[in-house]
């Protein structure tokens, strides 16, 4: 798993041994670790394909930061992918 980014509550990460085939994706979690199950968005348009456990609002505000981020998201995927240690960044 590389976590990718911190940003006010929620856990940004992708796992790294998922299908190659499958299209790229992040996963979403609470920082309160309340979440049974996280979100995941495909990162090529940003369509949400799993809600998790959030509620629509919590939804909403996680598609605006990860659009308003994407570029620094996107750094981080490429790192993770090639290989390279990646320390995740907070975001604030």
């Amino acid at each position: 798993m590389g976590k990718l980014l911190i940003f006010a509550k929620y856990y940004f990460f992708i796992w790294t041994g998922e299908d190659p085939d499958e299209r790229l994706h992040i996963h979403i979690y609470r920082t309160n670790s309340k979440n049974v199950k996280g979100a995941k968005f495909w990162l090529d348009d940003l369509s949400l394909f799993d809600r998790g456990d959030f509620t629509e609002k919590e939804l909403i505000q996680i598609e605006k930061d990860l659009r308003k981020h994407l570029a620094v998201v996107n750094t981080q995927v490429k790192k993770v992918l090639s290989g390279e240690k990646v320390k995740a960044i907070r975001i604030r």
